[in-house]
């Protein structure tokens, strides 16, 4: 007991038709790296935001540095050294790095209300340096990679001399280089005594970081203990309740007919590529982050101008100019962002769910709300899209349905092929088999799916083939009988072939 820095007692939380908490107990030691983890809906994040001051509880205590905390906000909680790193970062893009680390936390000459910007600078480059952040504090965060926002956010809590850091799905973005950084950043921060607790989806990671585990299963404490005593298949079932029936592996597809063909196709970003796929094939895209992956959907939707070569679709070349056209040919993207593109999230599920297919439901140029609520929550069945009701608004939804009601929103649009990026990013281990299971009986009833991803094993479960791409150049298409995890990863980072 003495050793806590943290002690949360039968916390409860409710929201308008869900239970998130119900007498939750989770407590940390001082130094410790706490791994907690859970399902899509767990009540992780509503515990961080309770533990942040974004959320009041309805019952239960907080002890933090053997203070009792009551009725706490973000500002009082910050104070005392507690930050939290949301998957959504807060950081200003026409700022430069140095403003943002010290954001809110500026000091001031003894005699003036005036900023000291010698010694923002100063401090911030000693941090960089310290944690081997290869980034000048002068850089206007706007020109920086994602995976060095997500470090900089770390360095902003370090700066407030934070005894507490939340890391909410902090490599979600990260490069590997990028994720050893966050490695040796936490190792550092573990030895000077600060606690940290690690949010993160990627199972693997838990086992890597993490002293001990907490999980929490339909907003109630399932198990904590050293993360040593257990193993991944045992967090799987404590996290859901159940094994994930694995992936069998894909042949390749028996249709014969081309969906879609890429010849000699240049963009800003990516150079040559020829691709050609099959109808009802699982084609998946494969490479190191900046490989050009997702800049060949782009190029595909019409988001990025194509410099030279043609895309030919259903046997016809066409040139989209925006995505809109892709859209009307009947091509949907389940774009990486889902929050910022996929969806408009202060907006309700079936509003999302028929935001592309207005003009399905007009009639006399009026809307049937009868005919749109009887579409949206029949696919709501078909998908398992669980929510309080239709009227919810997506916010409240956890990744893997927010990740749902995008599909639901191609299907309702009767889309025929579907560009897919990251399509389990930030969702659990049940979740990611669901969507995986959804893409696949698509496939099966003639829909062509294209998926982008930076989990090789997934892509090596459910792809039918793997094209590798490499500094904007697709190295190889791996067939069906050619798919092996050794020479793809090879493939992916030194852009050869291993004859």
């Amino acid at each position: 007991m003495e050793d806590q820095i943290l002690r949360m007692t039968n916390i409860s939380k409710s929201f308008p038709g869900v239970k998130a908490l119900d007498n939750v107990d989770f407590s940390v030691r001082r130094g410790e790296v706490r791994c907690l983890a859970g399902a899509n809906g767990a009540g992780k994040s509503t515990l961080m935001k309770i533990l942040s001051g974004a959320y009041h509880m309805d019952s239960g205590s907080i002890i933090f540095n053997d203070k009792e905390v009551i009725n706490p906000d973000t500002r009082y909680c910050r104070n005392i050294g507690i930050a939290v790193i949301y998957q959504e970062l807060s950081l200003i893009d026409s700022m430069s790095v140095a403003e943002n680390i010290f954001l809110n936390n500026y000091k001031h000459e003894k005699k003036a209300n005036v900023i000291n910007w010698k010694y923002l600078e100063n401090n911030a480059g000693k941090l960089l340096k310290d944690f081997n952040i290869s980034v000048a504090p002068s850089v206007l965060v706007r020109n920086l990679s994602m995976g060095h926002r997500q470090l900089i956010e770390i360095l902003k809590a370090i700066a407030i001399d934070a005894k507490l850091i939340v890391m909410d799905e902090p490599s979600s973005t990260l490069s590997k280089e990028e994720f050893e950084a966050l490695l040796r950043i936490i190792k550092v921060l573990k030895n000077k005594g600060i606690t940290i607790i690690y949010i993160s989806h990627r199972l693997e990671e838990l086992f890597m970081i993490g002293d001990s585990i907490t999980v929490l299963r339909d907003g109630k404490h399932e198990f904590t203990g050293e993360i040593s005593t257990i193993t991944q298949n045992d967090l799987v079932r404590l996290m859901i309740g159940h094994n994930v029936i694995p992936f069998m592996k894909k042949t390749s597809t028996k249709q014969q007919e081309t969906a879609i063909r890429l010849e000699n196709v240049s963009t800003s970003s990516i150079k040559n590529i020829d691709m050609e796929i099959k109808k009802s094939e699982i084609r998946g895209i494969y490479g190191l982050v900046g490989s050009g992956r997702t800049e060949v959907l782009r190029a595909i939707y019409g988001v990025d101008k194509l410099q030279e070569g043609a895309v030919y679709y259903s046997g016809s070349k066409i040139n989209f100019q925006k995505p809109y056209d892709a859209i009307k040919h009947g091509i949907g993207l389940l774009p990486e962002n889902r929050k910022t593109q996929g969806l408009i999230i202060v907006h309700p599920v079936w509003e999302n769910a028929v935001l592309v297919s207005f003009n399905k439901f007009l009639k006399n140029f009026i809307l049937s709300y009868k005919r749109i609520f009887s579409e949206v929550r029949t696919y709501k069945d078909r998908l398992a899209i669980k929510t309080p009701s239709l009227t919810t608004k997506v916010s409240s939804l956890s990744g893997g349905n927010q990740q749902k009601v995008i599909i639901a929103k191609w299907l309702i649009r009767d889309c025929k092929i579907l560009l897919v990026d990251e399509p389990t990013q930030g969702i659990d281990v049940g979740a990611k088999a669901e969507i995986y299971g959804i893409l696949e009986d698509l496939a099966s009833k003639g829909k062509t799916i294209i998926i982008v991803s930076s989990e090789l094993d997934e892509l090596l479960a459910v792809a039918n083939s793997i094209s590798v791409m490499y500094e904007g150049k697709l190295i190889k298409t791996f067939e069906s009988d050619e798919l092996n995890v050794e020479k793809i990863q090879e493939c992916a980072l030194t852009g050869r072939i291993d004859q």
